[in-house]
């Protein structure tokens, strides 16, 4: 959740986004980075995220990701 831009920043390309790339080379290229939204957000954090292969679900409909976790949880 961001109450600003400037915390929005720190949510997205610090927290998530810039730990996307780590994550991967520690557990493999198939690690996926993603991130719930809600509040405020500059529109170029949220892109710059994405380009560094981060999926963004809204929390305003989290049928995307439950559709994602149902696609790809083992059976």
């Amino acid at each position: 959740m961001s109450n600003g831009p400037k915390n929005g920043w720190k949510r997205v390309n610090r927290e998530v986004g810039g730990k996307a790339e780590t994550w991967r080379g520690t557990f493999g290229s198939r690690a996926l980075s993603g991130l719930v939204l809600a509040g405020v957000f500059d529109l170029s954090y949220i892109k710059t995220a994405q380009d560094a292969g981060v999926i963004i679900f809204w929390e305003r409909d989290l049928t995307p990701l439950r559709d994602f976790v149902e696609a790809t949880a083992t059976r």
